[in-house]
């Protein structure tokens, strides 16, 4: 991944917090790395989750204008999981949130999330670290289904 991640939607420079998450300051977007997202996925269900997160992503309803700040000659593709949009890339499986959705998954929190999740990873990865630990909790939801 480059040194400096630019926003996907509005081309900012991100604020990166330990490769787990970056957060753009300017709209709010949240770009995670798939290896923080299958790292904590694996750990919230307890098993080797790429295939499972492959077949979640290849029901990707269609592709968007965005292109994925760790491959830039790659697509990202949209899918829609328990009504909050995910744009992930077609590559390597990061995923980018915009403000809008990252609001939706925090809305979707106090109904369907673990209360504990989320408050140290916010503390140790700021900003973006509560979004990852919540949309930690929806793919899981969907995987365990």
């Amino acid at each position: 991944m480059p040194d400096v991640v630019r926003c996907l939607k509005c081309g900012s420079a991100m604020d990166s917090f330990f490769d787990t998450s970056a957060t753009c300051l300017a709209c709010g977007g949240t770009w995670i790395p798939a290896s923080a997202l299958l790292s904590r996925l694996g750990e919230a269900t307890g098993r080797k989750v790429e295939d499972d997160l492959a077949r979640l992503f290849a029901m990707a309803s269609r592709a968007t204008s965005l292109r994925c700040p760790a491959c830039p000659s790659a697509g990202m593709s949209a899918v829609r999981v328990r009504g909050i949009e995910l744009e992930s890339c077609s590559d390597c499986r990061g995923v980018f949130l915009d403000l809008g959705e990252a609001e939706r998954l925090r809305a979707w929190r106090p109904r369907h999330a673990s209360a504990s999740f989320g408050a140290a990873a916010n503390a140790l990865d700021g900003p973006g670290g509560i979004v990852l630990d919540l949309l930690v909790q929806l793919l899981a939801s969907v995987i365990a289904a």
